[in-house]
């Protein structure tokens, strides 16, 4: 029956009999394959071990994100304020003029955001300025006349011009400025003929305003140019480590 077993054994190539060195069957049936219970308990705890890397790597990666994502929102956006004069609202190819080619500020009302509903309850450049400005209607700020403003008679019978009366710290470049913490500019036409007090105001201003062709220099500059120029000199200059407004 030994002998039997063992021919079985080799011509089916079976691993379930041991055969001890002198070509005897063993007492007990062994399968070689199968782990022992110890390896068994090795290869489950570094499946555990893995698993339990992978978990922590998933949510490390997940709070980074999450914290990053966090950091996005709570950084304040740079903005850069196109106000134009003496245009139709459709006075853009973005805003469906048929005929009017721009594409730069096609792109940038694509990639940023277009005020639609912008309304002024007057077509007077210098009104809607300083509604700008001040975020009030004409009746509340009062500038009703360009370089004046509002014209009052005192007690006394003589009249005072009253000029820009908003208080220059509740202006939208002072509010910006120092409670917002912005790195405040203004290229080209302010419209007011009247000062704004700078260090409550800006941090970058020129004022051009009343011409379109100007020599400069060697060289003759249309004030879209020199506006151009100026917003470039602004960007380049500012504080980098400060969110930036600025109006063009």
């Amino acid at each position: 029956a030994g002998s039997l077993l063992v021919t079985l054994y080799r011509v089916h190539k079976a691993t379930q009999f041991t055969i001890d060195p002198k070509d005897q069957l063993g007492d007990l049936p062994a399968d070689n394959n199968v782990p022992s219970q110890e390896s068994r308990i090795r290869e489950k705890t570094e499946r555990l071990r893995r698993m339990m890397e992978e978990k922590k790597e998933k949510e490390e990666q997940a709070a980074k994100e999450a914290a990053e994502e966090t950091e996005e929102e709570r950084r304040p956006m740079n903005i850069l304020l196109f106000y134009a004069d003496d245009w139709r609202h459709d006075t853009l190819g973005a805003a469906g003029n048929p005929v009017v080619k721009t594409p730069v500020l096609d792109a940038l009302a694509k990639e940023g955001m277009m005020f639609t509903e912008n309304c002024v309850t007057t077509s007077i450049c210098w009104v809607s300025r300083a509604t700008l400005y001040s975020g009030q209607y004409l009746a509340r700020h009062h500038f009703e006349m360009l370089g004046r403003g509002r014209t009052i008679t005192l007690p006394n019978g003589t009249e005072q011009e009253m000029e820009f009366e908003v208080p220059q710290n509740e202006t939208i470049y002072s509010l910006l400025k120092r409670k917002a913490g912005y790195y405040v500019g203004h290229a080209g036409k302010l419209g007011l003929w009247v000062g704004l007090n700078f260090e409550l105001n800006f941090d970058f201003m020129v004022d051009d305003d009343g011409w379109h062709w100007r020599k400069l220099g060697e060289r003759m500059w249309h004030i879209t140019e020199k506006n151009t120029a100026d917003a470039l000199r602004f960007l380049m200059t500012r504080d980098k480590k400060k969110p930036f407004f600025l109006n063009v």
